[in-house]
């Protein structure tokens, strides 16, 4: 065959593929793109009316990866065409580009048999299909242009092309690392020109990010990082980067058999290329930086992410396939069996892609993109302009209702990327930080589980239902916030300077109504903060405590927000806004009660108390007085007024006594008056001590008010409190008369408090109450 008919089929045949690829490319509905292809399109869209490179309008937020790509997108839509369209014509060409320059990359670096099966192989390549109206191929295209360019002796342009990739994908740098790294092996020099070249074109955007957004990495980026290493974030379910390369190659030998030839192909390439060292070598360093670093990342098996490693595959598995036909002696040579070889082996394995482009290949709207359309159409026609959305899927329903959308999953909404632990915990703070206009919730999601909430169902109602139809359908449901919520009103107001183990600040609680009734909600929002690092996660303990008998029914035990903030995820400085719904008991009384707050440390188990601004300790929080029943407080008929003051915050009103005549042996039944000034922030332990003639202890009852279940920390200013005591008298005890004393004393030094009589008299602590004959 003479050289210039080869050459003429050889392009021939590179058209071919070429061809092949715009085909499958042009064929495939623009419906079928990935869900977050359409965050760049946002982003695009909003760039093109004027609105600025932002998803949310107002919003300065780097949420995408590809800002070259949505810039390119934005161009094109202000000619009028509609930008998820562009985008498929792009990854076509992207597509097409990349048939072409593994050829060119193979020719140039002296491996011309190996050119025409590796551009086989990308332009019959179902990856490419799949990953059509993303960034993805035209990034890959602008990589390998970087690639030929430098092995073409352009070293100036290649580094300019490789800035060209970086900015339409910021993990393209790794090319510019590689051709930096081949430039110094092979000139002995750095390669500052070409280095400037490369800084020189990227400036532009990284000044535009650093001034508009405050970074030149992507929000996204901190979203996703960690997600395949974290076993609640999608790690457990899905895997890491490495595990989706296997479970790329198993997906798709299920597609094709002949798939299974491409492993043993790559390692006699791959041990070729170590032996020849073709300059094509360049590619495989590229992608191995590519792979070592989405798998250090810990980013999930994301489908796209794997476009990239094809080029490099491809590579190897034509460079297998020629140096198999190497094997063969010159006289089959001659006769054309390495050709042959070469084309048959080359044949089964496009065999094997095609039978895969063509189960692969969408024709029609995918089920998911109709719905997600149709939630989106429905959010644009049926909400106001300034609606909220959350959602965990943001790209069609995003950008087609056109509305603020909150980010379940972080990717554009910053806040939520701080504070990324597990998807239901991450659902549950955007909902409850937010507390958006509507929501968007998915079938077989965290979302299972989030709807089923009470504080959810009262504040959220479905209004409208999208079935998805096909296998593993799911139903997308659209909740809409209720009038009223969330509680903003709020009757009684607590402010407090607290502070828990020098990290958790407590500044306020507040109760939407100082009136309760049973079987109701009562709404309670209680201001958190981090004084500083929190490590440590703790529980929320809100009780109901009965203040006149220190009855108490547990409401809610939990991580701040609904679980959706836990505090070892709290920033120094945040400011925590805590709202809860609190169902109240069917069995209330009438009287007076309080709410108190406390916190548990999780891993310890224990109660932590909180201190106020000079280091006192605080035992108890509660707010108060909240009325069953008239508000009113409670009076008592009190058999003997006797009044005194304890600590000026304490009032004694009086006691009860059975009888003033006892038998030994016999319990002396009493009850003392109490009632607070004002708060009280110490516990205080009762003592009631019988005593002789000579005021020698005979017998004693020390106790924490009501049995320890209503300590004086608890008790509230202006409430009554009744505390009642049996006090046993010695089986032994002579006849004769004794004296009831009392007081309080501090439960933590023992130090008793002292008393002032409504005489102006005070004593050591002590107050005498009555005197008993014991027979």
């Amino acid at each position: 065959m003479q050289p210039r008919r080869a050459v003429w089929l050889d392009r021939i045949a590179l058209g071919g593929c070429v061809a092949i690829a715009l085909f499958f490319a042009l064929t495939q509905d623009p419906a079928a793109h990935y869900d977050d292809a359409y965050i760049t399109y946002r982003y695009a869209r909003n760039l093109a009316n004027g609105q600025g490179f932002v998803y949310n309008s107002g919003e300065a937020v780097l949420g995408t990866t590809a800002p070259l790509y949505g810039l390119l997108l934005a161009l094109i839509h202000k000619l009028g065409v509609d930008i998820p369209l562009a985008s498929h014509w792009l990854g076509a060409v992207g597509w097409a580009a990349c048939t072409l320059l593994v050829a060119q990359i193979a020719r140039i670096a002296q491996d011309r048999v190996v050119a025409l099966p590796a551009a086989a192989l990308v332009s019959f390549s179902p990856l490419f299909l799949q990953s059509l109206g993303m960034e993805t191929s035209l990034t890959i295209a602008l990589a390998l242009g970087a690639v030929y360019l430098y092995l073409s002796g352009g070293t100036l342009v290649a580094f300019f092309v490789a800035a060209l990739a970086t900015w339409m994908r910021p993990d393209s740098a790794l090319v510019a690392l590689v051709l930096g790294g081949a430039y110094i092996a092979g000139n002995r020099k750095l390669p500052w020109r070409e280095g400037l070249i490369f800084v020189v074109t990227l400036l532009p955007w990284l000044l535009y990010a650093q001034f508009t957004y405050g970074t030149i990495l992507p929000n996204s980026l901190h979203a996703k990082a960690g997600q395949g290493l974290n076993p609640f974030l999608g790690g457990s379910e899905f895997g890491t980067f490495v595990d989706g390369l296997a479970d790329l190659a198993v997906r798709l030998y299920s597609i094709s058999k002949l798939y299974v030839l491409a492993v043993p192909l790559g390692i006699v390439g791959l041990a070729d290329a170590i032996r020849r060292r073709p300059r094509w070598i360049i590619v495989l360093a590229w992608v191995a930086l590519y792979i070592a670093s989405y798998a250090l990342i810990g980013v999930l098996p994301f489908p796209w992410y794997y476009l990239p490693v094809w080029p490099a595959i491809v590579l190897l598995v034509a460079s297998g396939i020629t140096a198999l036909a190497r094997l063969f002696p010159r006289k089959l040579q001659a006769r054309g069996a390495g050709k042959a070889l070469v084309f048959i082996l080359s044949i089964l394995l496009v065999v094997g892609q095609v039978g895969a482009l063509r189960r692969l290949r969408i024709t029609e709207p995918v089920p998911y993109y109709r719905v997600y359309r149709a939630v989106g159409d429905w959010l644009r026609a049926n909400t106001l302009s300034d609606a909220s959305v959350a959602m965990i899927e943001i790209g069609i329903i995003g950008y087609y209702a056109d509305r603020y959308v909150v980010d379940a999953m972080g990717l554009v909404s910053p806040d939520v990327t701080e504070h990324l632990y597990s998807w239901e915990q991450t659902l549950r703070y955007a909902l409850a930080h937010y507390w958006p206009d509507c929501a968007i919730a998915l079938q077989s999601t965290a979302w299972d589980v989030i709807r089923g909430d009470t504080w959810f169902q009262e504040a959220y109602a479905p209004v409208a239902e999208f079935p998805e139809m096909g296998a593993n359908s799911r139903n997308t449901t659209v909740y809409q916030r209720l009038p009223g919520f969330p509680v903003r009103d709020f009757a009684l107001r607590r402010s407090y300077n607290l502070s828990a183990r020098d990290a958790i600040g407590l500044s306020a609680v507040k109760l939407q109504t100082e009136t309760l009734t049973s079987g109701t909600t009562l709404h309670a929002q209680i201001a958190w903060s981090a004084k500083g690092r929190v490590d440590r996660d703790y529980e929320v303990l809100l009780d109901l405590v009965n203040a006149q008998d220190g009855q108490r029914w547990p409401l809610a035990e939990g991580r701040p927000m609904h679980g959706g903030n836990p505090t070892f995820l709290w920033r120094p400085g945040e400011v925590v806004t805590d709202d809860y719904s609190l169902s109240m008991p069917n069995d209330l009384s009438q009287g007076v009660y309080s709410l108190e707050v406390r916190l548990l440390d999780v891993e310890g188990k224990e109660l932590v108390g909180f201190v106020d601004s000079e280091g006192h300790a605080v035992p108890h929080v509660a707010i108060g007085p909240l009325w069953v029943g008239p508000n009113e407080p409670p009076t008592y008929e009190i058999d003997n007024r006797l009044t005194a003051d304890l600590a000026e915050s304490i009032e004694f009103l009086g006691f009860d006594l059975t009888s003033s005549t006892f038998t030994a042996g016999e319990p002396v039944s009493l009850a003392l008056y109490w009632r607070a000034r004002e708060l009280i922030y110490e516990d205080y332990t009762v003592f009631v001590h019988v005593v002789d003639g000579e005021n020698r202890l005979v017998t004693q009852q020390d106790s924490i008010p009501l049995q320890g279940r209503l300590p004086t920390s608890l008790w509230l200013p202006g409430i009554a409190v009744r505390d009642e005591y049996l006090v046993a008298l010695p089986s032994d005890l002579p006849p004769g008369e004794y004296s009831i004393v009392m007081g309080l004393y501090r439960s933590d030094t023992g130090e008793r408090l002292a008393i002032r009589s409504s005489m102006g008299q005070v004593s050591e602590g002590a107050l005498s109450l009555a005197r008993i004959k014991v027979r």
